[in-house]
């Protein structure tokens, strides 16, 4: 590897030394040449990097041009976002934005990246693992995806002690309330475009680009569309309607899993629009839900740019800080749902903090941008295990909490399994060994959000060398969102928990079928009861009723969904909440991707089942 290095740092500065050495516009006297002339021969660099003969492969010539772009970040800063937004230009790199917008200088008014790629320029081992992964993740795979370095974490906690034993069950439980999703869409409007051309639809600048004399195909009617975010009424609704069953369920408090900005295109969004977006939410929170706590967590949509957040070690976290003050502003001293104490910790963790509920469970909650594919902030010092700390800081509670005999929930956004698109491998992987470390006698629960999808992922001991239901150490619970973006129902779920050993004992399911109130502006949404997980998935009745719905429980209920087509038809419907657009799953193929979803607990994992069924294209339902 070192002589690799030698030989992309070499070959990119003798291609940087000739282009200035034949420039006739470079100013000979050592003065600093203008900015155009910055521009036009970086450019130029990089052109001729991507035509040489030089390099062997694309992964060469991509490292090659990071090494270039290092350069350039570390010496002249400012100019980068410029030159990144020429070479989108001329390249055609954008998909859905300008590249001004995709690659600008940092603006409050815009989503523009370029600035925080230039930050992280800085700070990468371009011909390294960082350059590696860049290439793979943001560069369409001009390398391949390098072997995640192998994490030795012994050190960070004891032995796992011999004598653990899992807590006897009350037979008595509570129930908490989980929602995800929420995506609220402040530029709803009524009448615009519902199916449109765009990701997101339904706004005043979305069109349908086959609609003659841009008319409206498909009108949005008051309470959303299946490719649209959540209007603002469809919000106070799905939260009302929650508050109002407390009455029947006695909820104690509730679980957020993060996402409150829509998916609008980054030209559309602005700072002031993402803060907009996240107090609506969290307000709307405070005030449906009968005054209990909301242990909330962020997503990727919620930061500013767009799944952005930096390390202290890089010397850019303080440009999040609004995001985390917010949080412990609103979270801690405006609604109380956590002690001050613990507001402090969130504005000083990059918003993961941990809080015992009155019945002393303890919830910890993440911030998931930091195993998040999109977070340029996460392509430096891979060959760390935790540059931001997060996952220490994961740890230390859990030693405390096993040496307590307490019990512990993990709350964060972006499932670490599954795919191999929305994560990172070695973050994942570390993740994993802890999961596995403290599971199942301390860790009691683990929620993501995110795919908007109702779903789940297994976590098996051995790194999930031997997937077997006496192997299943942990599960973790992905819930369905409100927003219908793209193609499903909105959905909320609860949960009954044991109240000794806040294991779940059941995941209760509601949904509205958006298409009902279609054409009637005047339809009030009806929310309906969708399914029990306990009596669905225990396929054949023999799962014991004082039985958690554990991993062993998961496991068998995946191994069911595989082998049985009305189950895994239920399943699917289940996941889409009974939408018009729900899918089949009957190839081996299908079957074999979804198999591997549910028992891939890391990127590595879910590479090796794809790798173990075949497959070369697997289907993400």
């Amino acid at each position: 590897m070192v002589a690799f290095t030698k030989l992309v740092l070499g070959t990119a500065t003798l291609l940087v030394s000739q282009v200035l050495a034949t420039n006739s516009t470079w100013p000979s006297d050592g003065s600093t040449p203008s900015r155009d002339v910055i521009i036009s021969q970086a450019v130029k660099q990089v052109e001729n990097i991507i035509e040489s003969t030089t390099f062997s492969s694309n992964c060469t010539k991509c490292l090659a041009g990071l090494e270039v772009g290092k350069f350039l970040a570390l010496t002249y800063p400012d100019i980068v976002p410029d030159i990144l937004t020429e070479l989108c230009t001329k390249e055609k790199y954008s998909t859905f934005d300008p590249c001004d917008v995709a690659f600008g200088k940092y603006s409050t008014t815009e989503g523009t990246s370029g600035s925080d790629i230039t930050n992280v320029l800085q700070l990468i081992d371009a011909a390294g693992l960082d350059g590696e992964y860049i290439c793979y993740y943001q560069l369409n795979g001009a390398c391949p995806l390098p072997e995640t370095p192998k994490f030795d974490l012994s050190s960070w906690w004891p032995e796992k002690p011999t004598n653990l034993t899992l807590p006897t069950p009350s037979n008595e439980t509570f129930n908490v309330i989980h929602v995800s999703d929420l995506h609220v869409q402040l530029t709803y409007q009524v009448g615009s475009e519902a199916n449109c051309s765009q990701y997101m639809c339904c706004t005043s600048h979305n069109y349908n680009e086959d609609a003659p004399n841009g008319t409206v195909l498909e009108p949005a009617g008051t309470w959303g569309g299946y490719y649209c975010d959540v209007p603002p009424v469809l919000l106070d609704n799905s939260l009302q309607t929650i508050g109002n069953l407390s009455s029947n369920f006695s909820f104690e408090f509730a679980i957020f899993t993060g996402d409150m900005v829509d998916h609008d295109d980054d030209q559309y969004l602005s700072l002031s629009y993402t803060i907009e977006s996240e107090e609506e939410i969290y307000y709307a929170l405070k005030n449906n839900l009968k005054g209990i706590p909301v242990y909330a967590t962020l997503g990727n949509h919620d930061s500013f740019p767009y799944g952005q957040i930096a390390q202290n070690s890089s010397g850019f976290a303080n440009k999040f800080e609004w995001n985390t003050d917010l949080a412990g502003d609103l979270w801690a001293d405006r609604f109380g749902w956590v002690s001050s104490e613990v507001g402090d910790q969130i504005r000083t963790n990059y918003a993961a903090y941990a809080t015992t509920t009155n019945r002393g469970l303890r919830v910890i909650s993440l911030n998931s941008n930091f195993w998040y594919t999109a977070n340029y902030y996460n392509y430096w010092n891979t060959t760390q295990p935790d540059e931001s700390g997060v996952f220490k800081f994961l740890v230390d509670e859990l030693v405390a909490s096993e040496q307590k005999g307490q019990r512990v929930w993990i709350v964060a956004h972006v499932p670490t399994g599954g795919d191999t698109s929305n994560a990172l491998p070695g973050p994942t992987a570390v993740f994993g060994q802890i999961i596995e470390r403290f599971s199942p006698f301390t860790i009691a629960g683990v929620f993501f959000g995110h795919t908007h999808e109702d779903q789940f992922q297994i976590f098996y001991a051995d790194n999930g060398s031997n997937r077997t239901a006496e192997n299943a150490l942990q599960v973790a619970y992905l819930a369905e969102s409100i927003t219908p973006l793209s193609e499903y129902n909105p959905g909320w779920r609860y949960y009954k928990v044991d109240t000794e050993t806040f294991s779940i004992m059941d995941s209760v399911n509601y949904y509205f079928p958006l298409n009902d109130t279609f054409g009637d502006n005047n339809a009030i949404p009806e929310w309906h009861f969708g399914y029990s997980a306990r009596e669905t998935y225990d396929l054949n009745n023999t799962w014991p009723s004082n039985a958690p719905l554990n991993g062993t429980f998961w496991h068998h209920a995946a191994q069911n969904i595989y082998n049985t087509k009305s189950l895994r038809d239920s399943y699917l419907s289940n996941e889409y909440r009974r939408s018009p657009y729900v899918p089949s799953c009957d190839t081996l193929n299908c079957r074999n991707s979804m198999l591997c979803y549910f028992s891939s607990g890391t990127v590595d994992q879910a590479l090796a089942c794809e790798k173990q069924y075949n497959l070369t294209d697997p289907v993400f339902l």
